[in-house]
């Protein structure tokens, strides 16, 4: 069914610096029903995509999985209402992401950010071709980095900095610093993100208690809850709140909603987890002995169950939904049932693997100081068999300090395809393919020493049930095309939209302008076309374009042929035509190195049989 588009005018409270329009509009399609906005940013370049989703009939908003949601912009070029492709094709175009066919702004794609030794924050960009061109931007931070906690979902990261000792905020959308705290010290921090609170926690070793702020409300000052300062903080997206281990065997929760509750475990707590499936913390001790804690019990109640591993824990990860704990520490490891209790199998572990990273079929052990990864299949782990694979992380870094809980060094890609590792011997970032023992690509670090790796996805994010936002930026204002497409259901949407100019954007490429410099008859119904290009009027043929396409088409019959262009001599292009029939046929031509676009390549008719 085709769409009914809908212009909207918007009216909306924006920021005194934007200076683009609000855009927007409506949509119904095979019982969807489809709403977008463009919302400009408070610097030029930057804005914000949102679409709600909705049946047509009752309202109710349409949730979408990760993925099944994707949004391009395109820039517009010279109209020709007659070549135009069909949304639904455009969309099939730009998502099977051939050569010609990446997006000129792709709102599906991922950014690398990587905390540096140096004090910087460098954003990634690994869909750019030249790898000297992959450094989007780079942020000095202005101190040495201790600690640090990414926040993509919110598009911000909190870095407590030493010398002098602050905490900063990062906007990642503008890439700048947006607030800065003193702090008394800065080793040994602690950050979490307490999602249900909206709040952020820091633990210092010299600060009794724990500093809460909110991320939301910049006046507010940092505030402590008194209490015992703690080892590490912990929270989770779907967890019962914020999570502080104590010296003493403590382990405290602060909920969302006010609630301050403690138990205490034997020994000195090292790591927690929580158990959406079984709805328990998992508490793992310095030691190797695990403990089942009810975050609804009282304060001071014991442990529903104790487990020894026989073996340290330096770092632990849940599995399927939280039936089951991967714990590793000192060379070994142990997959444990929490609804059992039971141990199987028990694995060999690199020494010193601090990292556990999950994909949707692997378990990865990571070691920094060893410069390696040992995986296992997760079905394997499920049958308890131990049949692990070892994979080279670049050069061994003997001096790097235990990653406990501390921040990442690998980052699954979200297609699920494998994972990204920084080696901050190599200054590099390798990229590995699931399963594979070698990298398949790599990234360069610009020879920094990477203290922790994130991912920031810039696909569209579901905010709230039916609504979905993504950030966007652009370096080249003008008109643009909004391709939308969902999947289950099934939805094709396109839409002009106009974003704002950009100061100090490179200007554009100059478009080349095809002429047809000869029509020669071959033989009956074949024709011989010789084809050139200029940059602009008046300079030389262009030379050497190894990729150019005529596409000759009968716009009635739909008939089409597409054909390679030889450099016959230099700047003339040369390629011999079959004609179907006495038929009107139009002819354009495209190049995907240069940037030419059937549409902007048009050469117009093709001349009657008999014209000079």
């Amino acid at each position: 069914m085709r769409a009914r588009l809908i212009a909207l005018g918007i009216a909306l409270a924006l920021p005194a610096l934007a200076a683009e329009p609000p855009q927007g509009g409506t949509a119904e399609q095979d019982g969807v029903r489809i709403a977008w906005r463009y919302l400009p940013g408070e610097a030029p370049g930057l804005g914000m995509l949102e679409v709600e989703a909705s049946e047509a009939a009752t309202g109710a908003p349409l949730r979408y999985d990760r993925g099944r949601l994707a949004a391009w912009l395109q820039r517009r070029r010279a109209a020709l209402p007659e070549a135009e492709l069909a949304c639904s094709d455009k969309v099939k175009a730009l998502a099977s992401q051939g050569i010609g066919r990446r997006a000129d702004i792709d709102l599906n794609a991922y950014r690398l950010l990587t905390l540096n030794t140096d004090g910087t924050l460098a954003v990634i960009n690994p869909f750019v071709g030249l790898n000297n061109a992959k450094l989007e931007s780079i942020l000095d931070l202005g101190g040495r980095p201790t600690a640090w906690l990414p926040l993509p979902e919110r598009l911000e990261a909190w870095v407590v900095l030493a010398d002098p000792a602050r905490l900063v905020a990062v906007d990642l959308h503008t890439r700048r610093i947006t607030r800065a705290i003193d702090l008394p010290e800065a080793a040994g921090a602690a950050l979490a993100w307490d999602a249900a609170g909206r709040r952020l926690g820091l633990g210092l070793p010299g600060l009794a208690g724990i500093g809460l702020l909110d991320p939301d409300a910049p006046d507010q000052a940092l505030q402590v809850l008194p209490g015992p300062p703690p080892l590490g903080l912990f929270a989770e997206a779907e967890g019962p709140g914020l999570l502080a281990l104590e010296a003493d065997g403590g382990v405290r929760l602060l909920a969302a909603g006010g609630t301050d509750r403690r138990w205490a475990v034997p020994g000195r707590p090292r790591l927690v987890r929580w158990s959406p499936l079984g709805r328990r913390l998992v508490v793992a001790t310095e030691a190797g002995l695990l403990a089942w804690i009810d975050p609804e019990a009282p304060t001071g109640a014991a442990p529903e169950r104790l487990r020894a591993l026989s073996h340290p824990a330096q770092a632990m990860a849940l599995l399927d939904g939280g039936r089951r704990v991967l714990v590793l520490g000192a060379g070994q490891g142990s997959l444990v049932d929490l609804a059992s209790g039971a141990i199987g199998p028990r694995l060999a572990a690199p020494k010193d693997a601090d990292e556990i990273l999950l994909t949707d079929r692997f378990a990865y052990a990571l070691s920094a100081r060893e410069g390696m990864a040992r995986l296992w299949l997760l079905e394997d782990l499920r049958q308890g068999r131990d049949q692990p694979v070892d994979v080279t992380l670049g050069r061994p870094d003997p001096g790097a300090a235990p990653r406990i809980a501390g921040p990442a060094q690998a980052v699954a890609i979200p297609a699920g395809t494998g994972l990204v590792a920084a080696n901050a011997a190599d200054g590099m970032l390798y990229q590995y393919a699931e399963g594979m023992m070698a990298p398949v690509g790599s990234y360069s670090n610009y020879r920094r020493a990477a203290v922790g790796l994130a991912l920031l996805d810039l696909s569209l994010r579901e905010v709230a049930p039916g609504r979905y936002r993504s950030p966007v930026r652009h370096a080249l204002g003008g008109a643009h095309e909004l391709v939308l497409s969902g999947a289950a259901p099934r939805f094709a949407l396109c839409a002009p939209v106009r974003l704002g100019p950009t100061p100090g954007a490179p200007p554009a490429e100059p478009r080349l302008r095809p002429e047809l410099v000869a029509v020669t008859e071959a033989a009956p119904r074949q024709r011989t076309l010789r084809v050139r290009l200029r940059a602009r009027e008046g300079t030389a043929p262009v030379e050497g374009i190894p990729d150019l396409v005529l596409l000759a088409f009968d716009r009635r019959s739909g008939w089409q042929a597409r054909l390679p262009l030889r450099e016959v001599v230099a700047g003339e292009y040369e390629t011999r035509l079959l004609l179907p029939g006495p038929a009107p046929v139009e002819l354009l031509v495209g190049s995907a190195s240069r940037n030419l676009s059937f549409v902007e390549g048009r050469l117009g008719p093709l001349p009657p049989e008999g014209t000079p």
